[in-house]
């Protein structure tokens, strides 16, 4: 009998959450199960987790008792633009630079 190979995620799954601050137990259990499943914060209430059949389902079960609990929960599939990690350096060498604020001459006539 052949092993079964692991299953490889395509993706991610990216849950967003708002909880009524009390009682705080709903946020503690959320953030609970989400570092039990492997998932990354990426802000306070975004988290990300690989696109898995297993992780899908623990996603649904988990913004079903969000909301369950007065809260809004939001769920998305998506593949992230870079397999690594962007550094301001790296985007400077391709040629690309960020706006950090208005140019001189924008802020001068008022538009920027």
């Amino acid at each position: 009998m052949a092993t079964p190979r692991p299953i490889r995620p395509s993706g991610l799954l990216v849950l967003s959450f708002g909880l009524p601050t009390n009682p705080s137990r709903f946020r503690v259990s959320v953030w609970r199960r989400l570092r039990r499943a492997g998932a990354r914060a990426i802000h306070k209430a975004l988290f990300a987790l690989p696109d898995t059949p297993l992780n899908r389902l623990r996603a649904l079960d988990l913004a079903h008792d969000v909301e369950s609990w007065g809260g809004t929960a939001w769920l998305f599939v998506g593949e992230p633009l870079a397999r690594r990690r962007v550094t301001r350096a790296a985007v400077r060498r391709r040629g690309v630079r960020r706006r950090t604020r208005p140019s001189t001459s924008l802020a001068r006539r008022g538009g920027g």
